[in-house]
């Protein structure tokens, strides 16, 4: 009798167990023989208790917010998959959300890098606000080192190899991506035999970009000769012009800058009215079958990033009000999908309509009536705009498409005529709808981010329309 109470005993106290939810036994996993660390490339982690992507209660271990930069435990692997601690906390987290970093933060790997030395150490100039140095010369390389909000710092470069540079800052060393920086040359002044057509008088130019980087040459490659900060509203004197540059003087130093950051007597653009936010508004866009509906603001500078992109939840412009070629970005907001937060998500939407797909691949949602090819866009004097095509670029080797279809906006029919190529090509997810586009006509692109997407990705969807009405 005695026995039998004592196992109905154990049984209860199984039961109570269960029911006071003891925790799951991990799912397995390979465990590293010793720990390694990560850092966070993502603001928001799920830690789940297996390695899937469910996001039920009973999978989560726990949510994370605002952890980009963090470092995180990482015991083991499996898959696609780390298992991972964190803030005691311990579960499976997804390997595409992390950098791997090498056991010293400070330094470049033990072993002897891999480059071509320069003769002489030059000097770049980020051009973006984080930067990830990297063991080797690989994008699947351990992260050495991450800097933070160094847009316009000098990094030294010591050498190369294929598309990265070996580089020297705050005392660390390792690989960052050419595409990332811009070289500057030691001089003030650009070269005497600066090949350009000379105005037969020189012409005035107002600046509308606060930061105006001036050129050796008439291009984007070019070594930067000098780089000036606090211009918007300042004049420099316009010598000549190559294409898309002038060749000008400012401050005692002459050299090529775009036309694009410039505007000449008679040619008028609202100013962006940094402490009115009201003088901001620039326009506003609204896409039928979408949750798409926001207010679209200036092109203001702010530091060292534009004003409106220092929120995830605005729509800004990259370009003069007046520019025949606007260009409008806006953050894929992939986790707010659905609501008015996700801002230029359901542009996936759109695109996932006219491409056959029924759901979205990065929200899971239905894509259905979303096929809509005229938006209503409100903007320099217009309120319809109608789509010419769209096209995704893949997660690597994109960058120099974001860069042309960002700023070479001052030909526009050498701009339409690319975007139409770019929505042709196989290795792209696009489609022309409405090849009638010209470089005559109001013409307008969106940008977001793509699917694929991480520290590394220059992936963006890019959707081209022209005024209608």
């Amino acid at each position: 009798m005695k026995k039998g109470m004592r196992v109905a005993a154990l049984v209860l106290v199984c039961i109570l167990l269960l029911s006071m939810g003891a925790p799951a036994l991990a799912a397995e996993y390979s465990r590293y023989s010793q720990e390694k660390t990560a850092v966070s490339n993502d603001s928001t982690i799920i830690m789940r208790v297996n390695p899937d992507s469910s996001t039920q209660a009973d999978n989560v271990v726990k949510t994370f917010s605002r952890v980009e930069g963090k470092t995180f435990e990482l015991l083991g692997e499996t898959g696609d998959w780390y298992y991972a601690r964190y803030e005691g906390s311990e579960g499976f987290v997804r390997k595409k959300d992390f950098d791997l970093q090498t056991a010293s933060a400070s330094t470049a790997s033990t072993t002897t890098p891999q480059y071509s030395k320069f003769s002489a150490a030059k000097s770049g100039a980020a051009t973006d606000s984080a930067i990830w140095m990297r063991a080797t010369a690989s994008k699947d390389a351990e992260v050495t080192k991450k800097f933070s909000g160094v847009r316009g710092k000098t990094f030294t470069l010591l050498g190369e190899n294929g598309d990265w540079y070996y580089a020297q800052y705050e005392g660390a060393e390792g690989f960052v991506r050419k595409q990332d920086f811009t070289l500057q040359s030691g001089s003030t002044t650009a070269s005497t035999s600066a090949q350009y057509s000379k105005f037969s008088a020189a012409k005035s130019g107002t600046a509308t970009d606060s930061a105006i980087w001036m050129r050796a040459t008439a291009s984007k490659d070019a070594e930067v000769t000098k780089k000036f900060s606090g211009v918007r509203g300042e004049t420099f004197t316009l010598l000549g012009e190559s294409g898309d540059w002038y060749y000008a003087q400012y401050e005692g130093a002459e050299g090529f800058v775009r036309k694009q950051d410039f505007t000449l007597p008679g040619q008028t653009a609202p100013a962006a009215n940094l402490s009115q936010p009201s003088g901001d508004k620039w326009g506003s866009i609204k896409v039928s079958g979408t949750k798409i509906n926001h207010t679209i603001y200036c092109n203001a500078i702010s530091g060292n990033d534009y004003k409106y992109n220092k929120s995830y939840y605005n729509i800004f412009s990259m370009t003069n009000y007046s520019s025949q070629v606007t260009v409008l970005m806006g953050h894929n907001m992939r986790k707010s999908a659905g609501s008015s937060k996700g801002m230029f998500h359901d542009l996936h939407h759109v695109q996932n309509a006219f491409l056959g797909r029924k759901t979205c691949e990065s929200c899971g949602r239905s894509c259905s009536g979303a096929k809509t090819d005229v938006f209503n866009i409100n903007y320099q004097g217009y309120s319809k705009w109608k789509l010419l095509c769209f096209y995704e670029t893949p997660a690597s080797g994109s960058y120099n498409v974001l860069v042309n279809t960002a700023t070479n906006t001052g030909s526009p029919s050498s701009w339409i005529s690319t975007q139409y190529a770019n929505a042709r090509n196989s290795n792209y997810k696009g489609m022309v709808l409405d090849s009638s586009g010209t470089g005559s006509d109001r013409l307008m692109v969106l940008i977001t981010c793509g699917d694929t997407y991480g520290s590394t990705s220059t992936s963006r969807l890019y959707m081209v329309l022209k005024a209608i009405s």
